[in-house]
């Protein structure tokens, strides 16, 4: 298995105060997106995961669809989808996202 929640923040970093810590920049960074696209992240898990193996990722909702299509090009196969709503009747905020690594025949198949 692997869990995953990584950097979902498409907004570029803000200006860190001068002589701000090593840390605090750092972890300034580490919120944002660009830091680790997408397609990187499942290309990643692609090659750590075995056939069967299982990946969950917990995005922004607003990026599931691309989670998706990343995970899809990399022979990893939507399992289950959970969305997270902040209060009742409002729109999902947040998705958790079960991948299956397809076994090479599965994924020349198509699933």
């Amino acid at each position: 298995w692997i869990i995953c929640n990584p950097p979902f923040h498409k907004r570029p970093p803000l200006k860190t105060k001068r002589g701000g810590s090593l840390s605090s920049i750092s972890r300034e960074r580490a919120r944002f997106a660009e830091n680790l696209p997408t397609p990187t992240l499942m290309q990643k898990a692609s090659g750590l995961l075995k056939p069967g193996g299982t990946l969950w990722v917990l995005q922004s909702f607003q990026n599931e669809r691309e989670c998706i299509e990343a995970a899809a090009m990399r022979s990893l196969s939507l399992a289950e989808r959970l969305r997270i709503r902040f209060r009742p009747n409002a729109a999902p905020k947040r998705t958790i996202l079960k991948f299956e690594k397809q076994s090479g025949s599965e994924a020349a198949l198509g699933g």
